[in-house]
């Protein structure tokens, strides 16, 4: 057991503990136990809200505004703070081998974006599996697909 603690000992494994009423105070069903259990997800959201907000802090202002066009899109808050720490990895990585990080502009990731997601449209959901094992179709695929953002605009 001491060895375990060892191993953890600075590591916070358990969240910050929501301190207002349970669900479990009230009657099953009521309308306070809901209202308690919405307050719980609400805290929680905001607690990863904060942590995403303090890994963005830590970049410099125009690596942000790229990780924030990279992770636009991502819905699971979860998965956006864990882009941002690979993504600050990738900096210091490329400070400490005297890199540069050749990295697209904001609006280069948007149109990227639109494309593949075209694609993933034009193919039935199969667009990814077209880029990961036949390029020739996924470049047969990318002239059109680009045409069809352009009429779009239009």
């Amino acid at each position: 057991m001491s060895n375990r603690r060892n191993r953890d000992r600075g590591r916070n494994f358990v969240p910050a503990t929501y301190l207002g009423p349970k669900p479990g105070d009230f009657p099953v069903g009521s309308l306070q136990s809901r209202a308690a259990a919405r307050a719980i997800v609400a805290f929680y959201k905001e607690g990863l809200r904060k942590e995403e907000e303090a890994a963005l802090a830590d970049l410099p202002t125009v690596e942000q505004a790229h990780m924030r066009a990279m992770i636009e899109d991502v819905d699971n808050p979860h998965v956006r703070i864990f882009m941002i720490r690979l993504f600050r990895v990738a900096v210091e990585r490329a400070k400490v081998y005297e890199q540069p990080l050749n990295l697209p502009t904001p609006e280069e990731l948007r149109y990227n974006r639109a494309i593949h997601k075209e694609i993933h449209r034009m193919s039935g959901g199969k667009g990814p599996y077209w880029k990961a094992n036949y390029e020739a179709v996924w470049n047969q695929l990318k002239p059109i697909a680009e045409e069809n953002l352009r009429a779009k605009k239009k």
